[in-house]
């Protein structure tokens, strides 16, 4: 959510600090402790080496990356899933691309969406648009948040979204119900402020806090990931210490190799606070958009805390992929201050806005960089004589429209959590379109053994002409 600040809860953002200032509410530790008596289940759940799913011959790897943004991101981002839905893949009746994505990392905005289908799957075709999208959340949450009968709540802001998420999308379900068959493993991003790092919920993660996932509600990352600072209270985790697991020993024989590549060093190092940095004791985490608003850097780490793409495939127990396909779904817009059309100074509010934002989108590049070209290594670490593993990277984003009206008024849609139908309905039939026009998903169709008239049928008229 945070690749700018909501508008509409920014407007009364120093009145609400003011309200908040004085609440009542007490900080309430968010996950349970590991225990012998639910380690299987801790096994299963949301461990990408442990999902063994019924992948067809074609041997075909999809990861997804949902941007933050907002409703602008998670509608987007829902175009992309329906774009998907609806190409078949090329000689399997009844399959769909979409049935081929093994893994959705995403941040803020894009957490909705990913974790909404990671539960419910083809249902969110059915009510996703009703139940959230054209939804007024942004209301509710401000009815329920910025009350004066919050002053007397023992609630905390983080723990009302909460609530509000689960009446909406998630019915209290928690990571122990990601259990429907061919579900991609789900992975949310939030940041941790005492670290100043990206921190994803899955288990190896939580193994680091000796805490179990499962017993996690997914509302709780989904508000974790879009915790907007001071409009929501960071989410409180827990570091209860002192179990052995095999990630932290795994990651202790990493940081004790020499010659690391500095990201997945500093990475490493990072994780390996958690089970020995004595200060450590609890993690505060807020907007994911603040570390990663792109969801890329979850993959990256996630290979190189496994020791490596080598490792990390073998670590899969399945035959490397034939064709590696990276989706990343960027719904990020541009500026609309407007800052170089006047002579006056511009304000606190928009002085903050325009320095996040080049901080963020100077960040997102390096993001799209680091990973693309690491991407490449990996596919190379995994091809063998005469059988070459092929990349694919799509990076969907509105610069690729040609149209520029229609590109500038998707750029001017707000940070905000309820957005008009009309703009909503315009978001996901870009999302379907951008990756329908894609030139590299043009390629994927083609190697999957696609006809020409499939081809055709799936690469429908571009809105407003989607460029290369």
């Amino acid at each position: 959510m945070l690749n700018r600040l909501p508008l509409r809860f920014s407007t009364c953002l120093a009145a609400a600090v003011v309200l908040l200032a004085g609440c009542s509410a007490t900080p309430v530790v968010m996950n349970p402790p590991l225990g012998a008596s639910n380690h299987v289940d801790v096994e299963r759940i949301n461990r990408l080496p442990n999902r063994k799913s019924a992948n067809s011959p074609n041997r075909t790897t999809i990861v997804l990356a949902f941007s933050g943004g907002g409703t602008r991101a998670a509608a987007l981002s829902y175009g992309v899933l329906k774009g998907l839905r609806d190409v078949p893949l090329p000689g399997q009746a009844g399959r769909r691309l979409l049935d081929e994505v093994d893994a959705i990392s995403a941040v803020s905005g894009g957490s909705f969406t990913a974790a909404y289908y990671a539960l419910k799957g083809d249902q969110i075709f059915q009510d996703y648009e009703k139940k959230f999208l054209k939804a007024d959340i942004e209301k509710e949450l401000k009815d329920n948040i910025f009350s004066l009968g919050h002053l007397f709540s023992r609630q905390s802001r983080s723990q009302k979204a909460m609530a509000v998420y689960d009446k909406h999308l998630f019915g209290g379900a928690r990571f122990a119900d990601l259990t429907r068959p061919n579900s991609p493993v789900l992975i949310i991003n939030a940041s941790d402020l005492g670290q100043g790092a990206r921190f994803s919920y899955t288990q190896e993660y939580f193994d680091l806090l000796c805490s179990d996932l499962s017993a996690v509600p997914i509302s709780q990352a989904v508000t974790a990931s879009s915790a907007v600072p001071l409009v929501f209270s960071p989410v409180l985790l827990k570091n209860y210490q002192g179990c052995e697991t095999q990630t932290a020993k795994s990651i202790n024989r990493l940081v004790a190799k020499e010659n690391l590549p500095a990201p997945m060093a500093h990475n490493l190092a990072i994780l390996q606070r958690y089970g020995g940095h004595e200060r450590a004791h609890y993690l505060h985490l807020i907007d994911g958009g603040v570390t990663d608003n792109l969801g890329l850097r979850a993959l990256y780490d996630l290979i190189a805390a496994h020791g490596g793409p080598s490792v990390f495939w073998r670590r899969l127990e399945r035959p490397a992929p034939r064709r590696f396909v990276i989706v990343s779904v960027d719904g990020m817009r541009s500026s609309d201050l407007q800052i170089d059309a006047s002579p006056e100074a511009p304000s606190i509010l928009h002085t903050v806005q325009a320095v996040t934002d080049m901080q963020m989108d100077r960040y997102s590049a390096d993001t799209l960089n680091m990973v693309s070209e690491s991407a490449k290594s990996w596919v190379q670490l995994w091809s063998q004589p005469g059988a070459p593993v092929e990349l694919y990277f799509l990076h969907l984003h509105f610069r690729q429209l040609q149209d520029p009206r229609l590109r500038d008024a998707l750029y001017l849609i707000p940070t905000a959590l309820t957005l008009p139908a009309n703009q909503v309905d315009e978001l996901i039939n870009t999302g379907e379109q951008l990756l329908r026009s894609n030139p590299e998903f043009k390629r994927l169709l083609t190697d999957l053994g696609a006809s020409p008239a499939e081809l055709q049928a799936a690469s429908l008229p571009a809105m407003g002409g989607a460029a290369r």
